[in-house]
């Protein structure tokens, strides 16, 4: 005990010794700690908005289609709808932590204004369920959902075509049995909400209508799920399938293709982080190899005097250890520091970029910054864990030399 009480006195004297190589390893671990809670943070943050962007407008916790219909969901085939009867709909209701469920019919059409044609998805809804499920309604910059008659788009497909409100527009569109049909219809409101695809590719039309067009009669082609906490999608669709033949597909939230791509972009940051800590690393590396270097005098001095090649190694590795620990608490605290800053007042990037609603993430006013504590966790142990590491080595290096060897000089 005395002889480990020993060598943390002499290696924090040594520290003392060394201020500036000190002050200036710490600060780079501060440093590279700072950015990396800093990023996290608002990371994170963003990611919690593109996740209730995609439950809040396209997708919700749970989808139900057929099986068939899932695996060829891109190309909406109208041949694999599903007639939701009351054991599906009462299977549904009695799922833990259920709220409400929407009705879709989509399918794939062309706008034509007379002028211009662009491809849309149209997808026919009942409106009073569907602003029970999803958050459009509180985005109309125009008018409002359509009460039996009219359609709904996004404000920026209505711009590319020059359309307003109060605007007729056809709808032409491949029917259940592959003829040719159309939809004539009002512009009832505009929509420009956070989610890009409701912005720009899809037109809401009543549902009784989309049915009667595609001559689909009572079919649908998904019931959309909306549950009190998405936490419980899983075990929902775990009930909802043991509930329903193998026809219905119960799919969750985290399966989406959407969400996936979020979590690969979420791979790509985690490296760009990843690589933030290991220069930190390299500062504490390079720091630990000069003081192996200019130490060795020292070193056989201390081994002449009867300190062994064990407690050498010890030596360094605690001064690493000290000075790893010292630049990753205050790297923590400005981190906090930053993330407090954060979620108050957060950062408004229309102010930088106008609106970028493009790439799926909501901009209209700040992204704050979302906590943590497992992050800290990690950055710290992190950070103690590669000084110690990267200590053993050149201190092994140094404290390997035969006294005399050492106290001559030879072997820099």
């Amino acid at each position: 005990m005395k002889n480990r009480i020993f060598l943390i006195r002499l290696a924090l004297r040594n520290m003392m010794r060394r201020k500036n190589r000190t002050f200036l390893t710490a600060a780079v671990i501060s440093a590279a700690i700072l950015v990396y809670l800093s990023l996290d943070s608002h990371l994170a943050s963003m990611d919690e908005i593109s996740y209730d962007n995609i439950l809040n407008f396209s997708s919700s916790h749970i989808q139900l289609t057929t099986e068939a219909y899932w695996k060829d969901k891109d190309e909406f085939p109208l041949e694999h709808l599903m007639t939701p009867g009351e054991d599906l709909l009462e299977a549904v209701s009695r799922t833990e932590g259920f709220k409400a469920l929407s009705p879709r019919l989509d399918f794939v059409a062309r706008l034509n204004d007379g002028i211009d044609e662009l491809p849309v998805i149209a997808r026919g809804i009942e409106p009073a369920k569907e602003k029970e499920v999803f958050l459009v309604e509180e985005y109309f910059v125009e008018g409002g959902f359509f009460e039996e008659e009219g359609i709904v788009m996004g404000a920026e497909l209505a711009s590319l075509m020059n359309l307003a409100a109060g605007d007729y527009v056809t709808l032409i569109f491949r029917t259940r049995h592959e003829h040719f049909n159309t939809i004539d219809a009002e512009i009832t409101g505009l929509l420009h909400t956070p989610n890009p695809e409701v912005n720009e590719n899809i037109v809401y039309v009543p549902l009784e209508a989309a049915r009667r067009a595609l001559d689909t009669e009572n079919m649908v082609s998904h019931i959309m799920v909306r549950l009190s906490d998405r936490k419980l999608a899983a075990r929902a669709v775990s009930y909802i399938s043991e509930q329903l033949n193998e026809e219905i597909k119960a799919t969750p939230w985290h399966e989406l293709e959407a969400v996936a791509v979020n979590q690969a972009k979420n791979a790509g940051n985690n490296l760009i982080l990843l690589i933030i800590l290991l220069i930190a690393g390299l500062g504490i590396i390079n720091s630990v190899i000069l003081s192996a270097l200019e130490r060795v005098h020292e070193t056989g001095m201390m081994k002449a005097m009867g300190l062994e090649e064990k407690d050498l190694v010890k030596l360094f590795v605690t001064e690493s250890a000290a000075i790893a620990v010292i630049g990753a608490a205050a790297g923590c605290l400005m981190g906090a520091i930053a993330i407090m800053f954060l979620r108050r007042y957060g950062i408004d990037y229309t102010t930088f970029f106008g609106d970028l609603s493009q790439y799926g993430i909501p901009m209209i006013g700040p992204i704050y910054g979302a906590w943590s504590p497992k992050s800290f966790i990690l950055v710290f142990v992190f950070s103690v864990s590669v000084a110690v590491i990267s200590s053993i080595f050149p201190s092994r290096w140094a404290a390997r030399k035969e006294p005399v060897e050492a106290l001559q000089g030879k072997g820099h």
